[in-house]
């Protein structure tokens, strides 16, 4: 196969509708070319259709070039050299679509490994590339010495007449094997290798293991070159020249990282891939970048530049160079003239099915479809490509043993992607160009077949395959959209859209990452559409936060989980309308008493701030609290924290307010509370701050909080804040549990180098039920009452809740009964995790009375008895 000069040209954009097809039948034809290809075995039949018979002479008993340095694989095209380059890069390309469309559907099992008909359980892909791969084993000697090439193009070229058989007994002491000096080729072998230790696996984790042991041994050549491999070339003629070898070690190298989890490849992946540059060009042996860039995008890498805009990038490319017009290759995208055109199609719809796969950008798939058809010629184009598919299909390919052992062996060679159209022209515009196409076996650049001109459409087909099912998935084709991207409830509704492939049943569902809200839309149809939400919920309360909006995958069952973003989006609630307060909405401070700094529930509002606490370099100010305009009401609370760089605490400058829930600042229990509800208007836009609740067990300030960020200056906005929505920040230096039982104040804390300015007003709690039983620090409760004790935080006839104190007891078993005053057992259970002081919640059905509860050690059987009272 002669060297093709690919080039450049910019075309315009022609898109085709999708028509039924058997694309299994297409895709079946295209893999089944490589058997024909098939080159003979030491060990014995290599099942080559037109290989009916064992040879004779020196050949006798055995299978054409049997004795090769590395026996089997595949010819390059319709000539008997094993050329190195195309080869790896084809069964790389194969195994990359199996890769990457893995559904049932998408690949046929109709026949073994040497039997057509006979299915073995295994994808025919795989039995086909498995032939390319144990040549690849065998061409891997060490990791000094890799075999290139078997055979000369100008020895094996020289007669079109020669059969295989004939071949193969004229050149057997010409036919010698060359290696390699770069590092292009092996990385080829490499990536290959890697990626079937992963697919064949479930297979043959015997066979998977010899295929990563020598994917290794092939880096380890390809990364200490930094050059291509020596091309054939006799002097007129170059065979597979390349001049890129970054991108097949970006392949290789992300490849074994898939395949060992080591991350030293994961990082060589992305240097490889960084330093390189768009080629302009269409995925061939020559450029494997479309592939790196997929997989790495696959991977969920997101720090090498243009990691998946690469892959964009090419596509759009490509999609810009098909042929308007009506010439042989309007429809086409078209990247050579002169030899080529149908070799570059195949790739091209592959490149773009991968892209699709990782967007689900509806272009790319009519693109990849565009291009199936008008190679395959199928509607609305009506000339096929491809030798032996369709009625209009090519018959005389340039193709040494079909057209010498055809009649012999009852075979046509099928499914090879000949040369196509040439011209002569060199116009951007190729629809201008005389376009010309022989059905003649002498004239190579027309209806010569080879490796790498299909192999990309099988995995383009996979697509197609998978697009076809009529059942179990849906295809989101313009993904999940919500209008406006930041929303005011107050004044405006959000609008959600997306289109999938299909009519399918659909369900949409909106959740608040801050509240926890939910709503739920359920339809029918090709078109979602919801329009005119204004924040109703079918659970809890939307508040100012991001809301998640998501196709409900797990009944819609959307297609393939790289692609599960596409079902996915988010929209920010700005403001939310205000609704009057409930009746189990406790107040904490309205402001409308004259005692500015006390709070409903008698407790006390201060400032706090580095500085004041003593924090080394603290110099924030001292935050002012006045009274001012509330919302809808005479009076608020307006407040200034100002904060300056120093403070060397773990948390940064801190300033912020609080108010305590009792006159002495003590703890308490906070009952049932569950959410924290607040009108708050920030002076500038934009500006953060967390909302914290105190507790006494809590030593280094790293609080149990929330933040927030204000948007709109000016704007009085309503917060609602699930206590289940508080975390601890990462500065804590211990975890600690969120405890409503040690509740000490409400916090109001600006954090880093701001000034914050903020009015405040109608801060409530929602079932807010402080008891009378305040909960003292560990320490205190144990002087009071010794080393073994239980203290009740509530006792209801729903529920009870307590801190456990046992001295010794960390970390053990520990055994709770519940008794009745009678001395009936009501209830027992474990106390698991324990540690001094640990919360216990439980969850009962108990009248009024008396009752006991008893914990007991399980290893000392130390045993600790308190009552308690149920009221009425």
């Amino acid at each position: 196969m002669r060297l093709k000069n690919i080039l450049v040209f910019t075309l315009f954009l022609f898109i085709s509708s999708q028509a039924a097809t058997d694309w299994a039948g297409l895709q079946n034809a295209l893999i089944k070319y490589y058997r024909y290809q098939r080159s003979g075995l030491a060990s014995g039949n290599p099942y080559n259709p037109f290989y009916t018979t064992t040879g004779s002479g020196t050949d006798a008993g055995k299978y054409p070039h049997w004795y090769d340095a590395a026996d089997g694989g595949w010819y390059d095209a319709g000539d008997f050299v094993k050329f190195g380059l195309p080869m790896g890069f084809s069964v790389y390309c194969m195994l990359k679509g199996y890769d990457a469309f893995t559904d049932s559907a998408c690949y046929s099992d109709n026949n073994s490994w040497s039997t057509i008909g006979t299915k073995d359980n295994i994808p025919d892909i795989l039995n086909e590339a498995k032939v390319g791969t144990d040549y690849l084993i065998k061409a891997v000697i060490s990791s000094s010495s890799i075999i290139r090439d078997i055979g000369t193009g100008t020895v094996d070229h020289s007669d079109l007449g020669e059969d295989g058989y004939e071949n193969s007994i004229r050149t057997k002491s010409s036919r010698p094997a060359t290696y390699c000096d770069g590092a292009d080729v092996p990385a080829y072998y490499a990536a290959a290798l890697a990626l079937m230790s992963i697919l064949y696996k479930p297979y043959s984790s015997t066979y998977s293991d010899s295929c990563l042991t020598k994917a290794k041994l092939a880096y380890t050549y390809a990364s200490s070159k930094s050059t291509v491999c020596t091309e054939q070339n006799d002097g007129s003629t170059t065979y597979y020249a390349c001049t890129q070898y970054k991108d097949k070690l970006a392949c290789a190298a992300i490849e074994l990282y898939r395949a060992t989890g080591t991350a030293s490849y994961l990082t060589a992946a992305k240097t490889y891939f960084s330093s390189l540059s768009p080629h302009y060009d269409v995925l061939s042996f020559g450029y494997a970048g479309d592939l790196a860039s997929y997989t790495l995008a696959r991977n969920g890498d997101s720090t090498t530049t243009g990691s998946y805009s690469y892959l964009s990038s090419s596509v759009s490319m490509e999609i810009s160079r098909i042929v308007g017009g009506n010439v042989l290759v309007t429809g086409a995208s078209v990247n050579t003239t002169d030899w080529g055109v149908c070799a570059t199609v195949g790739n091209a719809a592959f490149s773009a099915a991968l892209l699709y796969n990782l967007t689900g950008d509806v272009k790319y798939k009519n693109f990849a479809l565009q291009q199936l058809n008008w190679l395959a010629g199928l509607s609305p184009y009506s000339k096929s490509w491809i030798t032996n598919y369709g009625s209009s299909c090519p018959a005389n390919p340039h193709h040494r043993n079909n057209i010498n052992l055809a009649s012999v062996s009852g075979q046509k060679l099928t499914g090879g992607v000949v040369s196509g159209p040439t011209s002569s022209c060199s116009a951007t515009d190729k629809s201008t160009c005389s376009w010309s196409f022989s059905d003649d076996n002498t004239i190579y650049k027309y209806t010569e077949t080879a490796l790498n001109y299909g192999c990309g459409a099988i995995g383009a087909c996979a697509l197609m395959r998978w697009l076809a099912k009529t059942t179990d998935t849906v295809v989101v084709d313009s993904a999940l959209k919500a209008t406006p991207a930041s929303i005011d409830l107050t004044s405006g509704t959000e609008t959600i859209t997306a289109t999938l492939a299909k009519s399918a049943s659909w369900t949409v569902i909106l959740k608040g990452q801050t509240s926890g809200a939910t709503k739920k839309y359920t339809g029918t149809g090709a078109k979602i559409s919801v329009t005119g939400w204004k924040g109703e919920a079918d659970a809890g309360k939307f508040t100012c936060e991001v809301v998640n909006v998501s196709l409900d995958t797990a009944t819609m069952k959307v297609w393939n989980v790289q692609r599960l973003s596409y079902a996915a989006t988010t929209f920010n609630i700005t403001n939310v309308a205000v609704t009057a307060f409930g009746a189990n909405d406790k107040v904490v401070d309205n402001f409308e008493d004259t005692a500015l700094l006390t709070n409903t529930l008698s407790g006390t509002w201060s400032g706090f701030y580095d500085k004041g606490d003593s924090i080394s370099g603290g110099a924030s100010g001292k935050p002012s609290m006045l009274s001012d305009s509330g919302r809808n009401s005479a009076k608020g609370l307006y407040f200034t924290l100002v904060r300056n760089a120093g403070a060397t605490c773990a948390s940064g400058p801190y300033s912020g307010i609080r108010t305590t829930f009792n006159a002495a600042g003590s703890a308490v229990n906070l009952g049932s509370a569950d959410t924290i509800i607040f009108d708050i208007k920030p002076k500038v836009a934009n500006t953060s701050l967390y909302v914290e609740l105190e507790q006494s067990n809590i030593t280094d300030k790293a609080y149990f909080s929330y933040p927030l960020t204000l948007g709109v200056a000016g704007s009085w906005v309503r917060v609602y804040i699930p206590f289940s929505s508080l975390t601890q920040p990462s500065w804590k230096t211990s975890t600690a549990t969120l405890a409503t039982n040690r509740a000490v104040a409400l916090r109001f804390t600006g954090y880093g180098k701001e000034t914050g300015l903020f009015w405040l007003d109608n801060v409530y709690i929602s079932n807010l039920n402080i008891t009378s039983n305040s909960i003292r620090s560990d320490a205190a409760f144990k002087t009071a009452h010794g080393k073994n004790a239980v203290d009740f935080y509530k006792t209801a006839q729903g529920s009870i809740s307590y801190g456990l104190f046992m001295d010794n007891a960390d970390g053990k078993e520990i055994t709770a009964e519940l008794f009745d005053c009678l001395g009936k057992k009501i209830m027992s259970y474990n106390v698991d995790n324990y540690k001094s002081g640990k919360i216990v919640n439980i969850n009962c059905n108990l009248r009024a009375g008396v009752y006991f509860l008893k914990h007991t050690v399980a290893d000392t059987k130390k045993s600790v008895i308190a009552t308690f009272m149920v009221s009425k």
